[in-house]
């Protein structure tokens, strides 16, 4: 293993799903947002961190 951990989350406006490719995991969850604090924030501790946004807007 490469220490690294590679995960795909989906935010909705009621949900976020979170998958871990190729182990089969996945968490998903209903949350209710206060509207006028939706920012979003990524950290590591003890380490680097990277990653990659992509917005897609659905039908």
């Amino acid at each position: 293993m490469d220490g690294k951990l590679k995960l795909r989350i989906l935010l909705d406006t009621l949900s976020v799903e979170v998958f871990a490719p190729g182990s089969g995991t996945v968490v998903t969850d209903l949350f209710l947002p206060d509207w006028a604090d939706t920012d979003t924030s990524v950290f590591s501790e003890g380490g680097k961190a990277g990653f990659t946004l992509t917005g897609r807007k659905l039908a």
